[in-house]
Parts: C-alpha cells; structure tokens; sequence
C-alpha cells in the first residue's frame, strides 16, 4: 500500500512541474509576441478576464457552495435523528 502512493505522489509531482513548465513557457511566448505585436495586450486581458471568471466560478460555485450544502445536508440529517458518518478526505501526507 505504501509503494502505490509513493507511485500516486510521483505521478502528482511530475504532473504539477509539467504543469508549471507549461504555464512558464506560455508566459513567456505572450511576453515575447506582446513585444512584437503591440496590441497583444488586449488580447491578454481578455484571455485573462475568462481565467479569472472560471477561477471565481470554482471558487464561489464548487468550493464554497458545495460545502456550505455539505454542512446544511449534515445539519438536516443530524435534526432527523439519522446518523452523520463523515466523509473521509484525501490525505495528502
């Protein structure tokens, strides 16, 4: 059990430094073509006002929300009597 989340966590890491190279990489290819075509900087704004609308709709819609439902679900259960077993999380440890 120990190697298959040793193996798990590899796998995380290896995806998230890809991830992050990705992201360097496309930053960079913005900052060299807004040096070449100025207008670019319009189309950075736009491309980043739709990032910042999905992270908000993450934030607000599936963070928040789902555990403030989670929470009102356990307190409806709890007032009829019924037991509230909790969810196990994920350890990240």
């Amino acid at each position: 059990m120990n190697d298959e989340a040793n193996a798990k966590r590899a796998a995380d890491q290896r995806t998230i430094a890809m991830l992050i190279i990705i992201v360097v990489i496309a930053h960079a290819m913005l900052a060299l073509m807004a040096l070449v075509l100025p207008q670019m900087l319009g189309v950075v704004l736009v491309l980043g006002g739709f990032v910042w609308f999905a992270v908000m709709h993450y934030v607000i819609w599936g963070w928040w929300l789902g555990g403030y439902l989670r929470r009102m679900s356990e307190k409806s259960d709890a007032d009829n009597g019924e037991s509230v077993t909790a969810t196990p999380r994920r350890s990240d440890s």
